[in-house]
Parts: structure tokens; C-alpha cells; sequence
């Protein structure tokens, strides 16, 4: 039986050599399409009985984690001391290095680094959706056609607005849904983290950290059950 083709987890954005040129799909659905495990991989795992919770190595690993600050130490400190422990096996042995932990570094780098924006780029972005709302919630009911041309026409002024590194990469029917969402989404600060969170491109790096992660797991799975 064929093993699963190494993940391209390595392509997991963003890092300090990821390509300018990158724009987002068009389309949000087809995010995923290159992060799909084979199709055989996927249906013998749907057709197991059962799955275990937990291997016993799994537990030890926790307990291991857990305990290498002391208890009375901050969270964020634990977890700060972990990283650090892990990041520094990792790069003593570069060449060793799982693809899956080069996805985990990457999604670690994207948090730390607000997925490559500073924070004078997510303020313009929210207040733009702040404004994008507020023009759209003054629409009543109208005709389907007159009501898209309402969208189209807040969609370039908010693609106008973006910052230039984001306009760049953002095609202009990403924005035009993300107007429509805002205009369909009642609460403004739902509609403020929702739009923003899509515009910034966090919730497409989202979906594809996500899938590496799944992804990852299924295949590590899958290899172990057909070890030779």
C-alpha cells in the first residue's frame, strides 16, 4: 500500500521568506484544495471502528511539559519556557525537524507577529469595516440588483482604504464578500472582528494552520498503522 505524499507544510505562511507576490484566492472555499490529504488516507480513516483518546507517550509528554517550570510560575511563563525549550532541540537538529513542527513554528511565528501587520494596519483595517457598517446599516430593503451595486461600490472604497501590502494580495471579491458579510452581520463588533480578521488574511492562515495541524495527524496515523 502507497504512504501519504509528504505534507508541503512548509508552505504555511507567514514567514520572513514568503512570497510578496502571494494573493489570497479569490474564492475563501478554495483555501484548503492544497492542503488535502489523499483521498485513501482520509476514507480508511472514516472507516475505522474507533480511534484511540491518547497513546501512553502522549501522556508522559504532557506531564513532562507541564512540569519543566515550576507550578507557581505564571502561565504564560510555562509556556514561554516550553517554546523555548522545544525551538532550541529543534534548531540543534535542523536537519531532523518534522514537517509538522515546521508548521507549528510557523503558526507560533504568525501569532507573535499578528500574521505579518503592524498595529497601525489592523487600526486603518477595523476602522474602515467601522465605517463600511455604518453606510451599509443605512440601507432598507431594495431590489437584488441595487443592492449589489450598493456592495460593489463600498467594496472599492474599502479596498481603496487598505493598507498598500494588503490591497496588494486582497483580490477585490474577497473585499466584496467581505462587505456583504459586514452588511448581513447586525452587531458592530461582531461585524468590526469578523471583516477585519478576513481582510488582514487571519482567517485564511487560520484555516490553512488548522488543516496542517489535521492533516499532520491523520497521515502520522496513517503511517503507523502501515508500518512495515
Amino acid at each position: 500500500m502507497s504512504t501519504p505524499r509528504r505534507g508541503n507544510f512548509e508552505i504555511t505562511w507567514p514567514l520572513y521568506q514568503a512570497d510578496p507576490e502571494r494573493r489570497l484566492p479569490e474564492d475563501p472555499s478554495a483555501t484548503l484544495q492544497f492542503y488535502t490529504p489523499e483521498s485513501a488516507v482520509l476514507s480508511e480513516l472514516s472507516e475505522l471502528p474507533q480511534v484511540p483518546e491518547s497513546s501512553g507517550t502522549e501522556a508522559e509528554d504532557a506531564r513532562r511539559l507541564q512540569e519543566s517550570v515550576p507550578p507557581p510560575a505564571p502561565d504564560w511563563m510555562r509556556a514561554a519556557q516550553t517554546l523555548v525549550n522545544q525551538l532550541s532541540a529543534a534548531l540543534a537538529q535542523p536537519e531532523a525537524i518534522a514537517p509538522e513542527h515546521e508548521a507549528a513554528i510557523a503558526r507560533a511565528w504568525a501569532a507573535w507577529s499578528m500574521g505579518g501587520v503592524s498595529e497601525a494596519q489592523l487600526l486603518r483595517v477595523a476602522h474602515l469595516v467601522m465605517r463600511a457598517h455604518g453606510a451599509l446599516a443605512a440601507l432598507r430593503e431594495q431590489d437584488p440588483e441595487a443592492l449589489h451595486s450598493a456592495h460593489v461600490a463600498a467594496a472599492r472604497v474599502l479596498q481603496a482604504g487598505l493598507p498598500s501590502a494588503l490591497r496588494e494580495r486582497m483580490p477585490f471579491e474577497r473585499t466584496l464578500l467581505v462587505v456583504q458579510q459586514v452588511h448581513s452581520t447586525p452587531d458592530l463588533w461582531a461585524a468590526v472582528v469578523e471583516g477585519s480578521a478576513e481582510l488582514l488574511g487571519w482567517t485564511h492562515y487560520a484555516k490553512i494552520h488548522a488543516a496542517t495541524v489535521i492533516r499532520a495527524a491523520i497521515e502520522h496515523d496513517y503511517r503507523a498503522r502501515h508500518v512495515e
